[in-house]
């Protein structure tokens, strides 16, 4: 590879050429810094897992329509004004229920959600008009359990909060093909105990 020189005929070639002694010398990136110039490859890992995770829940809604799952993502309402929105990650809707999700790729320290996505999720059962919302993140299974907060505009109605976390690999080091299923088991709602 070494060899190759890089002239008028082959400059067009150099990237791919750069690329192909990378993959030929079976080189990987490395925090440190080394002589290698290297491609790296970024991607916004925050909507990157809310693209998976609504991917595999409609994947599972397909697989089961037996269960009548509607599941929408990025789903917008009037928050202030005309001109802003609020839009939860993933909408879910079942025999008359309502959970919002909302995926976070950064785990929480102490597994304490913070203040800020606490109000973005009262916010959002308010405007669903939803008794359970959820915070999902990757990592070891987790779940917090609901806690429940009064509605101020109802007393006898009870929000409920709750964070939960899902492997993204299965035993074998795997992506998951099951995360469907995990995180609808996750939300807990009444009526899907009954078609399990």
């Amino acid at each position: 590879m070494n060899d190759i020189q890089i002239n008028r005929k082959t400059a067009p070639y150099e990237r791919a050429l750069e690329l192909a002694k990378l993959i030929i010398l079976n080189y990987s990136p490395d925090i440190n810094k080394g002589e290698q110039k290297m491609i790296a490859l970024l991607f916004d890992m925050n909507q990157l897992w809310e693209e998976y995770v609504l991917h595999q829940l409609r994947k599972y809604a397909q697989n089961n329509p037996e269960q009548n799952w509607t599941i929408t993502g990025q789903e917008s309402k009037t928050f202030y004004g005309s001109y802003r929105t609020i839009r939860p990650d993933i909408v879910l809707k079942r025999n008359g229920e309502t959970i919002i999700i909302d995926t976070k790729w950064k785990r929480p320290k102490n597994k304490a959600a913070s203040i800020e996505d606490l109000r973005q999720m009262y916010a959002y059962a308010r405007f669903w008009d939803t008794k359970k919302v959820m915070l999902l993140y990757p990592g070891e299974a987790y779940d917090s359990g609901y806690n429940s907060y009064p509605n101020p505009f109802d007393p006898e109605e009870k929000h409920q909060c709750k964070m939960g976390f899902i492997s993204i690999l299965d035993e074998k080091g795997a992506l998951c093909d099951a995360i469907g299923h995990s995180v609808l088991g996750l939300v807990e709602i009444d009526s899907l105990a009954q078609t399990r």
